[in-house]
């Protein structure tokens, strides 16, 4: 069995064991991790999936508790929507790509509160990423958080090879 393959069947162990302990009904998240993890591992497919904070729930089940440091996100500037109000400075919404490096965080049952830190990111190509010269620290709060996009990022270079490809046409406003 490959290492792959291995770490698959655990992790779909695993979310079986989560789902018969926590009753029937799965955080969106997981229920969508776990069809993924079933679908990779009955496949021959290479596929790495983008994960949307549209798929996820609030609170626990937020986008922004699954993220670490070194995790490219996208998020979203100039006016958006948090439980129908409108936030922002009054522009249209736009995109940004980050790279998270640090996170200050706090999730309830139905709530996320904090901030996320980390560095401008830019795409090209839909493939590759860099960090924006000069670097500067950019902050964004959870609920401006639309995506996590996988990549295989070098300290060394400053940049990033995305595992999937991206195009910017993919990102639709939050509510």
């Amino acid at each position: 069995m490959t290492t792959r393959r291995l770490i698959l069947t655990l992790l779909c162990l695993v979310l079986s064991c989560v789902a018969a302990f926590s009753g029937p009904q799965l955080p969106t998240c997981t229920r969508r991790v776990t069809a993924a993890a079933t679908w990779l591992l009955n496949s021959n497919s290479n596929s790495i999936l983008i994960e949307y904070q549209q798929d996820c729930g609030r609170g626990e089940q937020h986008l922004s508790a699954s993220l670490l440091e070194g995790n490219i996100v996208v998020y979203q500037r100039g006016t958006w929507l948090v439980d129908s109000i409108e936030v922002g400075d009054g522009s249209d919404p736009y995109f940004s790509y980050a790279l998270i490096d640090t996170m200050q965080l706090v999730w309830t049952h139905n709530c996320e509160h904090g901030v996320l830190r980390g560095l401008q990111v830019q795409i090209s190509s839909g493939t590759s990423a860099k960090l924006v010269e000069p670097l500067a620290e950019i902050e964004f709060g959870p609920e401006q958080l639309i995506a996590k996009i996988p990549v295989e990022w070098d300290e060394a270079t400053e940049s990033g090879k995305l595992l999937v490809s991206v195009r910017d046409d993919m990102w639709q406003p939050m509510e």
